[in-house]
């Protein structure tokens, strides 16, 4: 497939079926994803791959009760033609990506940031202190899903709230020197 191909006609799903992905699949995803660019090549990323049903099934039970219920209470204090289409009710269904056969959460290690150059404790960079890290962690959640799309396969990021971050790092034994991004 072409790369603008890929650029164009990647989109977020919402939706995913439980079939196998080929195999060799994740290694691909994950090693474009190694080549994100990154402030003084830093790197800051960790990848959980998560396959088990039971693991999909307790993240997506926090992600509704913290994270979407969540949302729609701090969205009710708009009023309600300013709501956001998916948080006008609230449904405790489960997330469409609960199905995926496979989730890679992105993590994110700011020590590995703040170890590749003394400046980045120093200059605050476009958007404060903590951008230049973000943005590393964003540009591999990118690539991640621009390398599914190029293997047909569809992908979405979903933002992690502090609200169920810490549980989520508990059911997949994430240190607490990590953040769980996506």
């Amino acid at each position: 497939m072409d790369y603008f191909d890929v650029v164009k006609g990647r989109r977020s799903c919402r939706n995913f079926k439980p079939d196998p992905i080929p195999e060799g699949a994740v290694e691909q995803i994950l090693d474009a994803a190694r080549f994100a660019p990154s402030g003084a090549n830093g790197q800051p990323w960790e990848f959980v791959v998560i396959t088990k049903q039971e693991t999909k099934d307790k993240l997506a039970e926090i992600y509704v009760e913290h994270g979407r219920k969540g949302a729609c209470i701090f969205e009710s204090g708009r009023g309600e033609e300013y709501r956001h289409n998916m948080f006008k009710k609230f449904y405790p269904n489960a997330p469409g990506w609960k199905a995926a056969p496979v989730i890679i959460a992105v993590c994110g290690d700011m020590r590995t940031y703040m170890a590749t150059v003394t400046s980045a404790y120093f200059f605050n960079g476009d958007g404060g202190p903590s951008a230049t890290y973000l943005m590393n962690v964003g540009n591999a959640t990118h690539l991640i899903c621009q390398a599914a799309a190029a293997l047909g396969l569809g992908a979405s990021w979903v933002s992690t709230e502090s609200s169920w971050e810490r549980k989520a790092k508990e059911i997949l034994k994430v240190p607490d020197e990590l953040t769980i991004h996506e």
